[in-house]
């Protein structure tokens, strides 16, 4: 850094730090434990960015292939419903698995036949058939003391396979998933469906599995060993009624974080029909918050501004929340994956809706005049706010940067205020990019805030990423390479 007002770019010091958070994470990201799926897309897809993917060697990028897949809930290990988990810690030992002489319906295996990701994944999940006693639990890595799992344990196990819950070869399509979504407190009219919880306490993600593929094809992957089917059974599982998801099968909240991420896993698997995209789109439109023209209780308070302001358009996560820029960049990336392919276009947004969105969004970029925190949070303005009366945030260069983007508005920002805002919340010691200028860096934020920035071309050093997918046109050029959709 040469001064307050020009920071330079610390790209050695930043791909450190990403090398980090593959290999260890300070005592304070305890609690990433149940999500390290995210942690690892986060610091893979930011050395993606960085152009240093060469800086891990090639055993170790096979190991954390591998890795991946063992937290796979596959067809052939008993699952109806694919996806990958977040981590081991939340597997499930109790659930029945095939015998190595069955298949999954209890078909005979074959002489070549492999064994599953999902069965190679026993031995960490605590389902290996080698300990003698179940719970009798070493206390390593992705593992939970015995007492602990004594509680959930069942009275009785059938290891039978069930013909009623044997997995479909056919994948569970968007006008099959009523009823199936379950949440305590859904607002959709959901029930919950006992076939859905055949492995309670064992279940996929929604925004893991979206993580898990985009690791995967940043990695170079060639997506074969995914159960594709099971995935988008899945998928179709999770959706409610009114168009939302849930996150997993357990139930959740239901908003736009899961639409987005049920709209990428479905376009990386090259098969959108798992999705009811009318439905998905409706409860988009359904998150635009409209406010019409009002007058002002005090009639000498007519600042023209102001009024543009009653007027401008903002979208919610729910049609029954605040606003959050993150939800809004959210929306901005569903409706495009949708209309990309080439999904119901008729729901496309009034010229009126479009430019009160596009207002909304710029006007979220702090100016010194309008800045919502002091310097003891921020030291310089220019940053990008979540929502008014909100400190700026770096993550949000990305959300609302990709979103407009998308609109074809971002050059009506103020990039480089923008750059230099991103760059204050560097480490000078450490690397990595943190949520402020003065606070603690972490995998999140820096991967989004060097996100942002390649989306929005202000560096150089940094590969260009799809502000739809959120990974870089390298990656998504192999992925291209797949042909997902013919298989």
């Amino acid at each position: 850094m040469e001064s307050e007002n020009c920071y330079k770019f610390l790209k050695k010091r930043h791909i450190a730090f990403l090398r980090r958070c593959l290999s260890i994470l300070p005592q304070s990201a305890v609690s990433y434990d149940t999500s390290r799926m995210t942690v690892l897309f986060f610091a893979l897809s930011g050395l993606d960015i960085l152009g240093a993917l060469e800086e891990i060697p090639k055993n170790e990028c096979e190991e954390i292939i591998e890795w991946i897949y063992t937290l796979q809930l596959t067809s052939s290990d008993g699952h109806k419903y694919g996806g990958f988990r977040g981590g081991h810690c939340i597997s499930n030992i109790f659930a029945a698995t095939p015998t190595k002489a069955e298949g999954p319906q209890g078909v005979p295996a074959g002489p070549n036949s492999k064994s599953s990701p999902a069965a190679e994944c026993n031995g960490h999940s605590m389902n290996s058939a080698k300990k003698d006693n179940l719970l009798d639990i070493r206390l390593s890595e992705g593992q939970i003391p015995a007492k602990i799992l004594r509680q959930f344990a069942p009275a009785h196990q059938d290891n039978s396979p069930s013909s009623n819950n044997s997995p479909s070869s056919t994948p569970l399509r968007h006008d099959q998933s009523k009823g199936r979504c379950f949440s305590p407190s859904n607002n959709c009219g959901a029930s919950r469906n006992a076939s859905h919880l055949d492995r309670d306490l064992d279940s996929a993600h929604i925004a893991m599995t979206y993580s898990a593929l985009a690791s995967l094809v940043v990695l170079g992957d060639d997506l074969r060993r995914v159960d594709k089917q099971a995935v988008l059974r899945h998928v179709a599982s999770l959706q409610c009624p009114d168009g939302s998801f849930f996150s997993n099968c357990g139930g959740s909240e239901n908003d736009l974080r899961f639409v987005y991420c049920a709209a990428v896993v479905c376009y990386l698997l090259g098969d959108m029909q798992a999705i009811n995209a009318s439905a998905a789109i409706r409860y988009v439109k359904d998150c635009l918050v409209s406010r019409p023209h009002v007058p002002w209780f005090n009639d000498t308070c007519k600042d023209a501004r102001r009024a543009r302001l009653r007027a401008a358009r903002a979208f919610k996560r729910r049609p029954t929340t605040e606003n959050e820029i993150a939800y809004k960049k959210a929306k901005s990336k569903c409706r495009y994956i949708f209309k990309r392919a080439r999904l119901n276009s008729s729901c496309s947004l009034s010229m009126e809706e479009l430019h009160g969105l596009v207002r909304w969004l710029l006007m979220r970029q702090e100016n010194e005049a309008g800045r919502v925190a002091t310097e003891e949070i921020n030291i310089l303005a220019g940053g990008i706010q979540g929502r008014p009366n909100k400190p700026a945030d770096t993550c949000y260069t990305f959300w609302i940067g990709a979103a407009l983007k998308m609109l074809g508005c971002a050059d009506m920002l103020d990039k480089p205020l923008l750059q230099q805002f991103v760059l204050s919340t560097q480490d000078p010691l450490t690397g990595g990019l943190s949520k402020h200028s003065n606070g603690q860096p972490d995998g999140m934020h820096t991967f989004l805030g060097l996100s942002g920035l390649a989306v929005l071309g202000l560096h150089d050093e940094l590969n260009k990423v799809d502000p739809a997918l959120n990974i870089t046109l390298r990656a998504k050029s192999h992925w291209k390479s797949l042909k997902m959709d013919e298989r």
